[in-house]
């Protein structure tokens, strides 16, 4: 009998535990970059979705947002979300905008 509700509640536990993915409607890839020419380059992020949790800490809930394989701000007083970033080789020669 033990057996059986300690395994019932690992079972509870670890589905309580894993996050529910949210989708982001009209997505696609994460990052696209398009050479327009060789003197301009078009970058477009597009979020597809984020796994959201149910945190429990100092009696409250929390909802935490994360994104599998991406980084996280762990500066104190940032919140703790996903962050994006990518790398992009820019020639020493001219000049960089951005919008």
């Amino acid at each position: 009998m033990k057996r059986s509700i300690l395994s019932l509640s690992l079972i509870f536990l670890v589905l309580s535990l894993s996050a529910a993915w949210v989708e982001v409607e009209n997505n696609t890839r994460l990052f696209e970059h398009n050479s327009l020419s060789r003197s301009q380059t078009s970058i477009q992020f597009t979020l597809n979705g984020y796994e959201l949790e149910t945190v429990t800490g100092n009696e409250e809930e929390f909802s935490k947002i994360s994104y599998e394989n991406e980084g996280r701000f762990i500066a104190e007083g940032k919140p703790n979300l996903p962050r994006f970033t990518r790398l992009i080789a820019i020639p020493d020669v001219g000049e960089v905008s951005y919008n």
